[in-house]
C-alpha cells in the first residue's frame, strides 16, 4: 500500500506543478495582451 500511496502523491505533485505552469503561462499571455 505504501508504494501505491507514494505513486499517488507523486502524481498529485506533478498535477500541481502542471497547473502552476499553466497559470503562469496564462498570466504572461494576459499580461502581454493588456500591454498591447
Amino acid at each position: 500500500m505504501s508504494c501505491v500511496q507514494n505513486s499517488c502523491e507523486g502524481n498529485h505533485n506533478n498535477g500541481f506543478v502542471i497547473i502552476i505552469v499553466l497559470y503562469v503561462l496564462l498570466a504572461i499571455i494576459l499580461g502581454s495582451a493588456f500591454f498591447y
